[in-house]
């Protein structure tokens, strides 16, 4: 590979700022406090079967803030997530742009989880309803578009790093499929563990049997819980 080739394959992408997602909670914050006079003092924060509320939330700190508040392990697991990604390609630094993209992703997950925690903390109460339609809207624009919009650049990235021959045939976005490659299980192009060859005949079997053997062990958990 030329130094012009691998000048331009170890280019980083745009950055998402760390703070972003946090920022996004500490406004919602803020317009919920700004707004404590108007907010009711009792709301209905879940529904059962049929819509029916079965849940309340009161005019307290921890009533108008706890929501926020839950999204904060998510933001900061996602961040580790993005460090490690960073941390990782350092072995490999031919590889340097899609880790960023990878990281990108997860930041553009946990701003996507700010906002919608935001719309649910802020909608609640000020509305004192939630329909379906609202709701699918909300995961479509906060939760779906950033996912789609980060994945998007990863797959960008790896057709611009398989153009200059930094990764060879298989991986392709999230996934590996190689009808050449004998393995079922490969290494991950990022970060440790392997992955699933999805061109061979025991892929789609073997998903099908983590899924069950996933939903049994929480048919199980769930049973166990509500049994007691």
């Amino acid at each position: 590979m030329n130094p012009v080739s691998k000048q331009s394959a170890t280019r980083p992408p745009r950055a998402v700022p760390a703070w972003l997602p946090y920022a996004i909670l500490a406004a919602a914050a803020a317009f919920l406090l700004s707004r404590w006079k108007a907010l009711p003092s009792r709301w209905s924060s879940h529904w059962g079967a049929g819509g029916v509320a079965n849940g309340w939330s009161e005019r307290t700190i921890a009533g108008v803030l706890g929501l926020l508040a839950l999204a904060l392990p998510v933001l900061v697991l996602l961040e580790i997530l993005a460090a490690a990604e960073r941390a990782w390609i350092a072995r490999r630094p031919e590889l340097a742009p899609l880790a960023w993209a990878t990281s990108q992703l997860l930041r553009l997950i946990a701003c996507g989880v700010s906002c919608f925690v935001a719309f649910l903390a802020i909608f609640l109460p000020l509305r004192a309803s939630m329909s379906l339609p609202r709701v699918g809207v909300a995961v479509a624009l906060f939760l779906l578009a950033p996912t789609v919009f980060g994945m998007a650049g990863i797959a960008r990235e790896m057709k611009r790093l398989r153009d200059v021959g930094v990764i060879g045939e298989g991986y392709q976005g999230m996934v590996y499929r190689n009808p050449k490659d004998p393995r079922l299980w490969v290494p991950n192009l990022i970060g440790p563990g392997i992955t699933i060859n999805f061109a061979h005949r025991w892929a789609w079997p073997m998903m099908l049997a983590v899924v069950l053997v996933s939903l049994a062990l929480a048919a199980f958990i769930f049973a166990s819980v509500t049994h007691r």
